[in-house]
């Protein structure tokens, strides 16, 4: 799923665990209930008739993915974590 956002490709997924971390309904994906085949389908079949919409959802997408999921931009995060709590602790 995150490959195909990071490609800013549209995705359709269940709402169960894991998935929604990443995909938030109609802003970086589509989400269907599991195991409901007929609104899988439905979500298909809207981004196929709404390519603006499609693309919308897409850049988002990969948007998200760059400012979340990127591992250079998350050891940045974990770095200047770390150098905060050791100014805290009163290391340099």
């Amino acid at each position: 799923i995150v490959e195909a956002m990071a490609m800013a490709k549209p995705v359709v997924s269940t709402a169960v665990a894991g998935n929604t971390e990443f995909v938030h309904d109609r802003e970086t994906g589509m989400l269907v209930p599991p195991g409901d085949a007929t609104a899988l389908a439905r979500a298909v079949v809207y981004l196929v008739r709404n390519p603006a919409e499609a693309a919308r959802i897409g850049r988002q997408a990969a948007e998200f993915v760059r400012d979340r999921v990127d591992n250079r931009k998350r050891s940045e995060r974990f770095e200047s974590l770390y150098y905060d709590i050791l100014r805290r602790k009163g290391h340099r």
